[in-house]
Protein backbone atom coordinates (compact mmCIF):
# COMPACT_ATOMS: atom_id res chain seq x y z
CA UNK A 1 0.00 0.00 0.00
CA UNK A 2 1.72 3.75 -0.70
CA UNK A 3 -0.21 6.69 0.34
CA UNK A 4 -0.44 9.69 -1.88
CA UNK A 5 -2.13 13.54 -1.26
CA UNK A 6 -5.74 13.96 -2.19
CA UNK A 7 -4.12 16.54 -5.37
CA UNK A 8 -7.45 17.74 -6.56
CA UNK A 9 -9.95 15.74 -4.85
CA UNK A 10 -11.76 16.79 -1.11
CA UNK A 11 -9.74 14.18 0.84
CA UNK A 12 -6.70 15.23 2.24
CA UNK A 13 -5.11 11.20 1.11
CA UNK A 14 -5.63 8.40 -0.91
CA UNK A 15 -4.59 4.86 -0.13
CA UNK A 16 -3.69 2.58 -3.20
CA UNK A 17 -3.69 -0.74 -2.84
CA UNK A 18 -3.40 -3.97 -5.35
CA UNK A 19 -5.81 -6.53 -5.23
CA UNK A 20 -4.91 -9.93 -7.23
CA UNK A 21 -7.08 -10.41 -10.20
CA UNK A 22 -8.26 -13.26 -8.54
CA UNK A 23 -11.60 -15.25 -9.14
CA UNK A 24 -13.69 -15.45 -6.25
CA UNK A 25 -12.25 -18.94 -5.39
CA UNK A 26 -15.26 -18.91 -1.91
CA UNK A 27 -13.19 -17.32 0.52
CA UNK A 28 -10.12 -19.73 0.39
CA UNK A 29 -7.63 -17.01 -0.41
CA UNK A 30 -10.14 -13.56 -0.84
CA UNK A 31 -11.44 -13.67 2.11
CA UNK A 32 -8.49 -13.39 4.21
CA UNK A 33 -7.04 -10.70 1.12
CA UNK A 34 -9.98 -8.48 1.74
CA UNK A 35 -9.69 -8.80 5.37
CA UNK A 36 -6.19 -7.21 5.31
CA UNK A 37 -7.26 -4.54 2.78
CA UNK A 38 -9.99 -3.18 4.91
CA UNK A 39 -7.61 -3.37 7.73
CA UNK A 40 -4.50 -1.70 6.73
CA UNK A 41 -6.67 1.10 5.46
CA UNK A 42 -8.14 1.70 9.07
CA UNK A 43 -4.82 1.65 10.41
CA UNK A 44 -3.15 3.65 8.18
CA UNK A 45 -5.75 6.45 8.47
CA UNK A 46 -5.70 5.97 12.34
CA UNK A 47 -1.71 6.37 12.85
CA UNK A 48 -2.04 9.27 10.62
CA UNK A 49 -4.74 10.47 13.39
CA UNK A 50 -7.67 11.07 10.54
CA UNK A 51 -10.84 11.29 11.85
CA UNK A 52 -13.17 9.84 9.06
CA UNK A 53 -12.33 7.73 5.81
CA UNK A 54 -14.24 6.14 2.89
CA UNK A 55 -13.70 2.92 1.51
CA UNK A 56 -15.48 1.38 -1.83
CA UNK A 57 -17.30 -1.60 -2.15
CA UNK A 58 -14.01 -3.69 -2.54
CA UNK A 59 -14.12 -6.63 -5.29
CA UNK A 60 -17.65 -5.95 -6.37
CA UNK A 61 -16.77 -4.05 -10.01
CA UNK A 62 -14.64 -6.62 -11.87
CA UNK A 63 -13.44 -9.37 -9.71
CA UNK A 64 -17.20 -9.76 -9.02
CA UNK A 65 -16.64 -10.87 -6.08
CA UNK A 66 -20.31 -12.09 -4.14
CA UNK A 67 -21.58 -8.27 -2.99
CA UNK A 68 -22.83 -9.78 0.57
CA UNK A 69 -20.16 -11.79 1.46
CA UNK A 70 -18.09 -8.48 0.65
CA UNK A 71 -20.53 -6.64 2.50
CA UNK A 72 -20.07 -9.04 6.32
CA UNK A 73 -16.20 -8.99 5.57
CA UNK A 74 -16.01 -5.27 5.31
CA UNK A 75 -18.69 -4.63 8.26
CA UNK A 76 -16.71 -7.32 10.45
CA UNK A 77 -13.35 -5.73 9.99
CA UNK A 78 -14.49 -2.40 10.53
CA UNK A 79 -16.49 -3.99 13.83
CA UNK A 80 -13.13 -5.56 15.01
CA UNK A 81 -10.98 -1.96 14.28
CA UNK A 82 -13.29 -0.02 16.52
CA UNK A 83 -13.21 -2.20 19.06
CA UNK A 84 -9.54 -3.08 18.83
CA UNK A 85 -9.20 1.45 19.16
CA UNK A 86 -11.75 2.67 21.13
CA UNK A 87 -9.71 5.71 21.76
CA UNK A 88 -8.76 5.98 18.24
CA UNK A 89 -8.81 9.18 16.16
CA UNK A 90 -11.38 7.45 13.45
CA UNK A 91 -15.11 8.04 14.54
CA UNK A 92 -16.67 8.26 10.60
CA UNK A 93 -15.70 5.18 8.92
CA UNK A 94 -17.95 5.38 5.55
CA UNK A 95 -18.58 2.26 3.21
CA UNK A 96 -19.65 3.56 -0.16
CA UNK A 97 -21.44 1.75 -2.75
CA UNK A 98 -21.53 3.04 -6.18
CA UNK A 99 -24.94 5.00 -6.61
CA UNK A 100 -26.67 4.00 -9.48
CA UNK A 101 -26.54 0.14 -8.81
CA UNK A 102 -29.55 0.29 -6.35
CA UNK A 103 -28.96 -3.58 -6.08
CA UNK A 104 -26.14 -3.38 -4.59
CA UNK A 105 -26.94 -0.56 -1.97
CA UNK A 106 -29.35 -2.64 -0.82
CA UNK A 107 -27.40 -5.97 -0.01
CA UNK A 108 -24.94 -3.75 2.08
CA UNK A 109 -27.69 -2.14 3.70
CA UNK A 110 -29.43 -5.77 4.59
CA UNK A 111 -26.09 -6.86 5.63
CA UNK A 112 -25.23 -3.95 8.12
CA UNK A 113 -28.88 -4.31 9.24
CA UNK A 114 -27.80 -8.13 10.07
CA UNK A 115 -24.88 -7.23 12.18
CA UNK A 116 -26.84 -4.37 14.52
CA UNK A 117 -29.69 -6.64 15.24
CA UNK A 118 -28.19 -9.88 15.57
CA UNK A 119 -25.73 -12.15 17.72
CA UNK A 120 -25.46 -11.80 21.47
CA UNK A 121 -24.35 -8.54 23.21
CA UNK A 122 -20.54 -8.73 22.58
CA UNK A 123 -18.71 -5.59 23.69
CA UNK A 124 -16.92 -5.56 20.38
CA UNK A 125 -19.89 -5.61 18.32
CA UNK A 126 -21.39 -3.05 20.35
CA UNK A 127 -18.94 -0.13 20.60
CA UNK A 128 -17.80 -0.29 17.13
CA UNK A 129 -21.68 -0.16 16.36
CA UNK A 130 -22.03 2.84 18.08
CA UNK A 131 -18.79 4.54 16.05
CA UNK A 132 -19.21 3.20 12.80
CA UNK A 133 -23.15 2.76 11.64
CA UNK A 134 -23.97 6.04 14.19
CA UNK A 135 -25.36 7.90 10.81
CA UNK A 136 -27.63 4.86 10.08
CA UNK A 137 -29.88 5.47 12.80
CA UNK A 138 -33.76 5.46 13.01
CA UNK A 139 -34.36 8.98 13.44
CA UNK A 140 -38.51 8.87 14.24
CA UNK A 141 -37.39 6.56 17.05
CA UNK A 142 -35.54 7.20 19.91
CA UNK A 143 -35.73 3.64 21.35
CA UNK A 144 -34.39 0.72 18.70
CA UNK A 145 -35.69 -2.72 18.33
CA UNK A 146 -35.46 -4.88 21.30
CA UNK A 147 -33.17 -8.02 20.62
CA UNK A 148 -33.27 -11.08 22.64
CA UNK A 149 -30.69 -13.12 22.47
CA UNK A 150 -31.94 -16.16 25.12
CA UNK A 151 -34.04 -16.53 27.89
CA UNK A 152 -31.18 -14.48 30.27
CA UNK A 153 -29.54 -11.66 27.97
CA UNK A 154 -30.86 -8.95 25.20
CA UNK A 155 -29.66 -5.96 23.96
CA UNK A 156 -31.20 -2.44 22.52
CA UNK A 157 -29.96 0.92 21.40
CA UNK A 158 -31.84 4.08 23.04
CA UNK A 159 -30.25 6.73 21.05
CA UNK A 160 -26.35 6.68 20.85
CA UNK A 161 -26.30 4.29 23.85
CA UNK A 162 -26.61 0.11 23.64
CA UNK A 163 -28.36 -0.86 27.04
CA UNK A 164 -27.32 -4.48 27.69
CA UNK A 165 -29.02 -6.33 29.95
CA UNK A 166 -28.48 -9.76 31.05
CA UNK A 167 -27.98 -12.77 34.32
CA UNK A 168 -24.60 -12.28 35.60
CA UNK A 169 -22.04 -11.33 38.38
CA UNK A 170 -20.79 -7.36 38.95
CA UNK A 171 -18.03 -8.13 40.14
CA UNK A 172 -16.72 -9.88 36.86
CA UNK A 173 -17.77 -6.72 34.95
CA UNK A 174 -14.53 -6.15 32.66
CA UNK A 175 -15.87 -2.10 32.06
CA UNK A 176 -14.46 0.80 32.56
CA UNK A 177 -16.51 1.30 36.02
CA UNK A 178 -19.35 -0.46 37.55
CA UNK A 179 -21.92 1.66 39.86
CA UNK A 180 -22.00 0.82 44.10
CA UNK A 181 -24.95 2.07 45.99
CA UNK A 182 -23.88 2.92 48.99
CA UNK A 183 -24.80 5.00 52.14
CA UNK A 184 -23.74 8.55 52.16
CA UNK A 185 -21.01 7.77 54.91
CA UNK A 186 -19.23 6.00 52.57
CA UNK A 187 -18.67 2.98 54.65
CA UNK A 188 -18.71 -0.20 52.91
CA UNK A 189 -19.00 -2.36 55.86
CA UNK A 190 -22.24 -1.51 56.50
CA UNK A 191 -23.13 -2.58 53.20
CA UNK A 192 -25.06 -5.66 52.24
CA UNK A 193 -25.50 -7.89 49.14
CA UNK A 194 -23.63 -6.40 46.17
CA UNK A 195 -22.04 -3.83 48.08
CA UNK A 196 -20.23 -6.48 50.44
CA UNK A 197 -19.66 -8.64 47.05
CA UNK A 198 -17.82 -6.16 45.87
CA UNK A 199 -16.04 -5.66 48.98
CA UNK A 200 -14.89 -8.99 49.26
CA UNK A 201 -13.92 -9.56 45.77
CA UNK A 202 -12.02 -6.17 45.07
CA UNK A 203 -10.20 -6.20 48.77
CA UNK A 204 -10.00 -3.45 51.44
CA UNK A 205 -8.35 -0.63 49.53
CA UNK A 206 -11.42 0.62 47.75
CA UNK A 207 -13.01 1.10 51.26
CA UNK A 208 -9.89 2.79 52.84
CA UNK A 209 -9.54 5.49 49.24
CA UNK A 210 -13.53 6.02 50.68
CA UNK A 211 -12.54 6.90 53.72
CA UNK A 212 -10.54 9.93 52.18
CA UNK A 213 -13.65 11.45 50.84
CA UNK A 214 -15.61 12.07 54.31
CA UNK A 215 -19.41 11.61 53.85
CA UNK A 216 -21.30 12.26 50.69
CA UNK A 217 -23.65 14.91 50.27
CA UNK A 218 -27.11 14.13 48.92
CA UNK A 219 -26.89 13.06 45.30
CA UNK A 220 -22.96 13.17 45.69
CA UNK A 221 -20.88 10.96 43.77
CA UNK A 222 -17.19 10.04 43.86
CA UNK A 223 -14.99 7.39 41.77
CA UNK A 224 -12.51 5.17 43.12
CA UNK A 225 -9.98 2.80 41.61
CA UNK A 226 -11.46 -0.74 42.00
CA UNK A 227 -8.52 -2.42 43.85
CA UNK A 228 -8.77 -6.25 42.99
CA UNK A 229 -11.76 -6.15 40.44
CA UNK A 230 -11.45 -6.44 36.38
CA UNK A 231 -13.12 -3.38 36.07
CA UNK A 232 -11.36 0.09 36.07
CA UNK A 233 -13.42 2.04 38.65
CA UNK A 234 -15.79 2.03 41.05
CA UNK A 235 -18.83 4.63 41.25
CA UNK A 236 -20.33 4.83 44.61
CA UNK A 237 -23.33 7.14 45.26
CA UNK A 238 -26.27 6.94 47.75
CA UNK A 239 -29.53 6.72 46.01
CA UNK A 240 -32.73 7.90 47.24
CA UNK A 241 -36.09 6.52 46.73
CA UNK A 242 -37.68 9.97 45.97
CA UNK A 243 -34.43 11.05 43.78
CA UNK A 244 -33.82 7.82 42.16
CA UNK A 245 -33.80 8.93 38.55
CA UNK A 246 -32.49 12.32 38.94
CA UNK A 247 -29.42 10.62 40.50
CA UNK A 248 -29.16 8.13 38.46
CA UNK A 249 -28.96 10.82 35.29
CA UNK A 250 -26.41 12.56 37.78
CA UNK A 251 -24.44 8.74 37.30
CA UNK A 252 -24.89 8.86 33.50
CA UNK A 253 -23.20 12.67 33.38
CA UNK A 254 -20.73 11.97 35.76
CA UNK A 255 -19.58 8.88 33.51
CA UNK A 256 -19.82 11.28 30.17
CA UNK A 257 -17.53 14.00 32.09
CA UNK A 258 -14.82 11.56 33.08
CA UNK A 259 -14.73 9.79 29.59
CA UNK A 260 -15.90 6.71 30.14
CA UNK A 261 -16.98 4.15 27.55
CA UNK A 262 -18.84 1.33 28.92
CA UNK A 263 -20.21 1.12 32.48
CA UNK A 264 -22.00 -1.82 34.24
CA UNK A 265 -24.67 -1.58 37.22
CA UNK A 266 -26.87 -4.11 39.05
CA UNK A 267 -30.79 -3.68 39.31
CA UNK A 268 -30.09 -0.73 41.98
CA UNK A 269 -33.05 -0.09 43.93
CA UNK A 270 -34.52 -2.86 44.99
CA UNK A 271 -32.00 -4.17 47.90
CA UNK A 272 -32.35 -1.64 50.50
CA UNK A 273 -34.77 0.85 48.85
CA UNK A 274 -37.14 -2.31 48.30
CA UNK A 275 -38.13 -0.97 45.03
CA UNK A 276 -40.24 -3.05 42.78
CA UNK A 277 -37.85 -4.59 39.74
CA UNK A 278 -40.37 -3.35 37.22
CA UNK A 279 -40.60 -0.35 38.58
CA UNK A 280 -36.54 0.19 38.93
CA UNK A 281 -36.33 -0.75 34.96
CA UNK A 282 -38.53 1.65 33.54
CA UNK A 283 -37.22 4.01 35.62
CA UNK A 284 -33.50 3.36 34.20
CA UNK A 285 -35.06 3.05 30.57
CA UNK A 286 -36.13 6.75 31.36
CA UNK A 287 -33.77 7.57 32.70
CA UNK A 288 -31.02 6.40 30.00
CA UNK A 289 -33.82 8.05 27.52
CA UNK A 290 -33.61 11.23 28.97
CA UNK A 291 -30.10 11.37 28.91
CA UNK A 292 -29.53 10.23 25.62
CA UNK A 293 -31.92 12.27 24.00
CA UNK A 294 -31.05 15.69 25.99
CA UNK A 295 -27.02 15.03 25.98
CA UNK A 296 -25.97 13.24 23.44
CA UNK A 297 -23.03 11.44 24.86
CA UNK A 298 -19.95 11.41 22.62
CA UNK A 299 -18.09 9.08 24.96
CA UNK A 300 -20.71 6.47 27.20
CA UNK A 301 -22.11 4.29 24.58
CA UNK A 302 -22.10 1.15 26.60
CA UNK A 303 -24.27 0.82 29.88
CA UNK A 304 -24.48 -2.70 30.66
CA UNK A 305 -27.23 -3.68 33.82
CA UNK A 306 -26.58 -7.15 35.77
CA UNK A 307 -29.24 -8.95 36.75
CA UNK A 308 -28.01 -11.03 39.90
CA UNK A 309 -31.59 -12.89 40.73
CA UNK A 310 -32.62 -14.69 37.54
CA UNK A 311 -36.29 -14.17 37.93
CA UNK A 312 -36.06 -10.44 37.05
CA UNK A 313 -34.80 -11.47 33.49
CA UNK A 314 -37.75 -12.46 32.52
CA UNK A 315 -39.32 -8.92 33.96
CA UNK A 316 -36.45 -7.06 32.29
CA UNK A 317 -36.98 -8.21 28.92
CA UNK A 318 -40.98 -7.70 29.18
CA UNK A 319 -40.12 -3.76 30.09
CA UNK A 320 -37.52 -3.51 27.11
CA UNK A 321 -39.97 -4.65 24.67
CA UNK A 322 -42.66 -2.66 25.85
CA UNK A 323 -40.41 0.25 25.26
CA UNK A 324 -39.09 -0.53 21.68
CA UNK A 325 -39.80 1.51 18.60
CA UNK A 326 -40.71 4.63 20.99
CA UNK A 327 -40.05 7.96 20.32
CA UNK A 328 -38.98 10.49 23.29
CA UNK A 329 -42.76 11.91 23.33
CA UNK A 330 -44.12 8.12 23.92
CA UNK A 331 -41.87 7.78 27.23
CA UNK A 332 -41.27 9.47 30.50
CA UNK A 333 -38.49 11.13 29.07
CA UNK A 334 -36.81 14.18 29.76
CA UNK A 335 -39.42 16.70 28.08
CA UNK A 336 -42.51 14.75 30.11
CA UNK A 337 -40.31 14.48 33.07
CA UNK A 338 -39.15 18.46 32.92
CA UNK A 339 -42.80 19.80 32.28
CA UNK A 340 -44.42 17.43 35.41
CA UNK A 341 -41.43 18.33 37.81
CA UNK A 342 -42.15 22.39 37.08
CA UNK A 343 -45.60 21.73 37.46
CA UNK A 344 -45.37 19.85 40.34
CA UNK A 345 -42.78 22.23 41.92
CA UNK A 346 -44.90 25.35 41.40
CA UNK A 347 -47.90 23.60 42.61
CA UNK A 348 -46.12 22.58 45.55
CA UNK A 349 -44.94 26.32 45.99
CA UNK A 350 -48.20 27.47 45.79
CA UNK A 351 -49.27 25.14 48.48
CA UNK A 352 -46.80 26.39 50.98
CA UNK A 353 -48.08 29.96 50.77
CA UNK A 354 -50.61 28.60 52.79
CA UNK A 355 -48.47 26.66 55.60
CA UNK A 356 -51.66 25.92 57.78
CA UNK A 357 -53.02 23.96 55.38
CA UNK A 358 -49.64 22.15 54.27
CA UNK A 359 -49.16 18.88 55.34
CA UNK A 360 -45.63 16.76 56.80
CA UNK A 361 -46.13 14.37 53.82
CA UNK A 362 -47.29 17.41 51.26
CA UNK A 363 -43.91 19.29 52.68
CA UNK A 364 -41.46 16.08 51.97
CA UNK A 365 -43.00 15.85 48.72
CA UNK A 366 -42.29 19.41 47.86
CA UNK A 367 -38.19 19.36 48.78
CA UNK A 368 -37.83 15.76 46.71
CA UNK A 369 -39.48 17.36 43.82
CA UNK A 370 -37.38 20.86 44.23
CA UNK A 371 -34.57 18.57 44.38
CA UNK A 372 -34.94 16.88 41.87
CA UNK A 373 -35.44 20.14 40.06
CA UNK A 374 -32.84 21.50 40.78
CA UNK A 375 -30.29 18.52 40.28
CA UNK A 376 -31.13 18.10 36.68
CA UNK A 377 -28.65 20.81 35.58
CA UNK A 378 -29.63 24.02 35.12
CA UNK A 379 -27.18 26.82 35.59
CA UNK A 380 -29.97 29.20 37.16
CA UNK A 381 -33.68 29.03 38.26
CA UNK A 382 -35.14 32.03 38.86
CA UNK A 383 -38.54 31.70 40.78
CA UNK A 384 -41.39 34.26 41.03
CA UNK A 385 -43.51 34.05 43.65
CA UNK A 386 -46.87 35.68 44.26
CA UNK A 387 -49.67 35.59 47.21
CA UNK A 388 -52.48 36.78 49.18
CA UNK A 389 -50.40 38.39 51.81
CA UNK A 390 -46.54 39.12 52.78
CA UNK A 391 -46.67 35.98 55.49
CA UNK A 392 -47.12 33.65 53.28
CA UNK A 393 -44.46 35.07 50.36
CA UNK A 394 -42.17 35.39 53.66
CA UNK A 395 -42.92 31.43 54.29
CA UNK A 396 -42.11 30.59 50.83
CA UNK A 397 -38.92 32.18 50.88
CA UNK A 398 -37.87 30.50 53.88
CA UNK A 399 -39.11 26.64 52.79
CA UNK A 400 -37.35 27.46 49.54
CA UNK A 401 -33.57 28.49 51.27
CA UNK A 402 -34.40 25.80 53.56
CA UNK A 403 -34.23 23.18 50.37
CA UNK A 404 -31.05 25.43 48.80
CA UNK A 405 -29.19 24.79 52.01
CA UNK A 406 -29.67 21.20 52.08
CA UNK A 407 -27.98 20.93 48.62
CA UNK A 408 -24.30 22.52 50.32
CA UNK A 409 -21.68 20.70 51.75
CA UNK A 410 -18.93 21.49 53.84
CA UNK A 411 -15.95 19.12 54.10
CA UNK A 412 -13.02 19.75 56.30
CA UNK A 413 -9.54 19.12 55.84
CA UNK A 414 -7.52 18.91 59.22
CA UNK A 415 -4.24 16.77 58.67
CA UNK A 416 -0.83 17.29 59.88
CA UNK A 417 0.99 18.02 56.78
CA UNK A 418 -1.47 20.84 56.16
CA UNK A 419 1.07 22.91 58.13
CA UNK A 420 3.77 22.26 56.10
CA UNK A 421 2.51 23.91 53.23
CA UNK A 422 4.51 26.59 51.07
CA UNK A 423 3.18 29.62 49.19
CA UNK A 424 3.19 27.58 46.07
CA UNK A 425 1.17 24.80 47.92
CA UNK A 426 -1.82 27.26 49.22
CA UNK A 427 -1.52 28.80 45.78
CA UNK A 428 -2.62 25.55 44.12
CA UNK A 429 -5.46 25.15 46.91
CA UNK A 430 -6.79 28.24 46.25
CA UNK A 431 -6.26 27.60 42.38
CA UNK A 432 -8.46 24.52 42.59
CA UNK A 433 -11.44 25.87 44.71
CA UNK A 434 -11.60 29.13 41.89
CA UNK A 435 -11.76 26.05 39.01
CA UNK A 436 -14.35 23.93 41.26
CA UNK A 437 -16.39 27.26 42.18
CA UNK A 438 -15.97 26.72 46.08
CA UNK A 439 -15.18 28.79 48.97
CA UNK A 440 -11.75 27.66 50.41
CA UNK A 441 -11.08 28.99 54.06
CA UNK A 442 -7.38 28.35 55.50
CA UNK A 443 -7.44 28.51 59.49
CA UNK A 444 -4.94 28.18 61.80
CA UNK A 445 -2.07 30.95 63.38
CA UNK A 446 -2.10 32.77 60.06
CA UNK A 447 -3.26 32.23 56.64
CA UNK A 448 0.15 31.49 55.67
CA UNK A 449 0.25 28.69 58.24
CA UNK A 450 -2.91 26.87 58.16
CA UNK A 451 -3.99 23.97 60.36
CA UNK A 452 -7.44 23.41 58.52
CA UNK A 453 -8.79 23.62 55.46
CA UNK A 454 -12.64 24.42 55.00
CA UNK A 455 -14.46 23.90 51.69
CA UNK A 456 -18.00 24.94 51.26
CA UNK A 457 -19.97 24.55 48.25
CA UNK A 458 -22.49 22.59 46.34
CA UNK A 459 -21.84 18.94 47.47
CA UNK A 460 -20.53 17.76 43.73
CA UNK A 461 -18.03 20.98 43.62
CA UNK A 462 -17.49 20.30 46.99
CA UNK A 463 -16.49 16.41 46.55
CA UNK A 464 -14.66 17.71 43.43
CA UNK A 465 -12.27 20.41 45.14
CA UNK A 466 -11.83 17.66 47.96
CA UNK A 467 -10.50 14.86 45.54
CA UNK A 468 -8.10 17.19 43.91
CA UNK A 469 -6.76 19.00 47.33
CA UNK A 470 -6.01 15.61 48.83
CA UNK A 471 -3.61 14.49 46.05
CA UNK A 472 -1.48 17.91 46.94
CA UNK A 473 -1.36 16.70 50.16
CA UNK A 474 -0.32 13.53 49.52
CA UNK A 475 2.47 15.01 47.09
CA UNK A 476 3.74 17.45 50.29
CA UNK A 477 3.32 14.27 52.26
CA UNK A 478 5.62 12.42 50.10
CA UNK A 479 8.19 15.53 49.38
CA UNK A 480 8.70 15.96 53.41
CA UNK A 481 9.04 12.21 53.60
CA UNK A 482 11.27 11.86 51.46
CA UNK A 483 13.00 14.53 52.77
CA UNK A 484 13.21 13.33 56.45
CA UNK A 485 14.33 9.90 55.21
CA UNK A 486 17.74 11.75 52.79
CA UNK A 487 18.27 13.42 56.44
CA UNK A 488 18.29 10.78 58.44
CA UNK A 489 20.33 8.93 56.07
CA UNK A 490 23.03 11.57 55.47
CA UNK A 491 23.34 11.86 59.29
CA UNK A 492 25.26 8.24 59.37
CA UNK A 493 27.18 9.01 55.74
CA UNK A 494 28.80 11.75 54.35
CA UNK A 495 29.31 10.31 50.17
CA UNK A 496 31.97 12.84 48.52
CA UNK A 497 33.25 13.66 45.19
CA UNK A 498 37.12 14.27 43.52
CA UNK A 499 38.23 17.19 41.89
CA UNK A 500 41.32 18.52 40.93
CA UNK A 501 43.17 16.68 43.45
CA UNK A 502 40.90 17.03 46.98
CA UNK A 503 37.75 15.34 48.44
CA UNK A 504 34.41 17.73 48.85
CA UNK A 505 31.20 16.90 50.76
CA UNK A 506 28.14 16.97 49.22
CA UNK A 507 25.45 18.48 51.29
CA UNK A 508 22.83 16.43 53.22
CA UNK A 509 20.36 16.36 50.70
CA UNK A 510 22.64 15.09 47.95
CA UNK A 511 23.66 12.82 50.20
CA UNK A 512 21.05 11.19 51.16
CA UNK A 513 19.87 10.89 47.80
CA UNK A 514 22.80 8.56 46.68
CA UNK A 515 22.49 6.94 50.33
CA UNK A 516 19.15 5.51 49.69
CA UNK A 517 19.73 3.25 47.10
CA UNK A 518 22.84 1.37 49.43
CA UNK A 519 19.86 0.77 51.45
CA UNK A 520 17.78 -1.21 48.78
CA UNK A 521 18.88 -4.25 46.08
CA UNK A 522 18.49 -1.21 43.15
CA UNK A 523 22.11 0.16 43.76
CA UNK A 524 21.69 2.09 40.37
CA UNK A 525 20.98 5.83 40.78
CA UNK A 526 20.21 8.32 38.14
CA UNK A 527 19.69 12.15 38.70
CA UNK A 528 20.69 15.54 37.65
Amino acid sequence: MISTDGANLNCKQVYHMCILDTKWDGGVKCEPLMRGVVKKCLEAADQANMTSIAIPAIGTGGLRYPIDITARIMYEEINKFSASKPKGSLTDIRVVVYGRNATVCKIFEDEMQKLTTSGAPKEDVVSSMNKTLRRHETRSALFSEFKKENEKQGQMMIGNICLQAYHGDITAETTDAIVNSTNRDLDLYRGSGIQAAILQAGGYSISDECRKYGKLPRGGIIMTSAGNLLCKNIIHVAFESSKFEKILFDVFSFAESKKLQRISMPLLGTGGLKMKPKDVIRKILDTIGSFAYKCKPQTLTQIRVVIFDSKDCSTLQEVMKEFQKKTMKETHGFLKWAYEKTRTTISQAVSLMAPSKTTADQLDTGRANFQSFLGRGFDKVTFTLYACSNQDIKYAVKSLQQFIDEEQNVQEIEKPFVKKLNDEDLARIREVAIQQEVECELQGESPSIPSKIILRGLGQDVLRALTEINKILDDVATKIHNEERQKLLAHNVSWMFYEDGTFEGYDERVSGIIEWPMKTENRLLNFK
